[in-house]
């Protein structure tokens, strides 16, 4: 590789792992998920409560824009479901499931009953940050 092609190769580079950052710290601030730790389960629930409400509200949106376009009630609230749906399944795979999976991978049972109580204990105080007042 000749001196020209490798600094091309870098520039190239650079601009790719700015790129990967700026739309990665882009989706995080969309809906507010910080990182946590996959064991602190009642942080992690309070922030995902609260991405919970903005995609919720997002989808009151959608179905406003429906009405809006003409579309009957029963399309928008279609369009309420769906796009709560999918933004709130995309925010738990960008937000939560990275942190779960400290604790337990994705599609694997845990080994023995130790394991297996630090998940129930991770989903329960999970379960306690997502009922907590905001």
């Amino acid at each position: 590789m000749t001196i020209s092609a490798s600094k091309c190769f870098a520039k190239r580079m650079a601009v790719f792992t700015l790129a990967v950052v700026l739309l990665q710290s882009h989706v995080s601030r969309r809906y507010g998920v910080a990182a946590v730790s996959g064991s602190d389960g009642v942080t992690l629930g309070r922030a995902y409560a609260k991405t919970l409400a903005k995609t919720y509200a997002d989808g009151w949106v959608a179905a406003a824009r429906a009405l809006d376009d003409g579309k009957s009630v029963s399309e928008a609230q279609r369009a309420l479901q769906s796009t709560w749906q999918t933004a709130r399944a995309k925010a738990f795979r960008i937000d939560v499931q990275p942190a779960f999976s400290n604790v337990l991978p994705e599609g694997i049972e845990p080994a023995d009953s130790a394991k297996r109580k630090e998940v129930a204990a991770l989903w329960r105080s999970f379960a306690r940050g997502l009922k907590q007042d905001q």
